[in-house]
């Protein structure tokens, strides 16, 4: 696909999510089990997100499935959101917004400690 490029495998892959949907795999004329393999490649990461999310859904609290989905939502919007800049995510370090998972490791650190007493 892109092996003429020079191309890391990571630089390879992220070129790859950004440039076919399932409707261009479609165009692609691939066979049932390849359609299958490169849709799986392209949109598993954000399909194991929701699977995980779901695993949370069955026993934590309400506020920490909400951070959870919130942290799910960020990521994606930021995932088509242009590349940052050095200077942008220093910015961000420095304010304290860099660590995508901050919010949703606060909620349940909370609810380990409510629960670690109630016991």
């Amino acid at each position: 696909k892109f092996e003429n490029l020079g191309l890391t495998p990571f630089s390879e892959y992220k070129l790859l999510k950004k440039s076919l949907s399932p409707s261009s795999l479609i165009k692609l004329n691939l066979n049932p089990n390849d359609f299958i393999a490169e849709f799986l490649f392209l949109f598993m990461p954000r399909l194991n997100a929701y699977a995980l999310l779901n695993r949370i859904r069955l026993t934590s609290s309400d506020a920490v499935v909400d951070a959870a989905d919130q942290t799910i939502k960020n990521i994606v919007e930021q995932y088509f959101r242009p590349n940052l800049s050095v200077e942008e995510v220093h910015k961000m370090t420095a304010e304290g917004r860099a660590d995508p998972l901050k919010e949703f490791s606060v909620s349940a650190r909370e609810e380990l400690r409510r629960l670690s007493r109630g016991s």
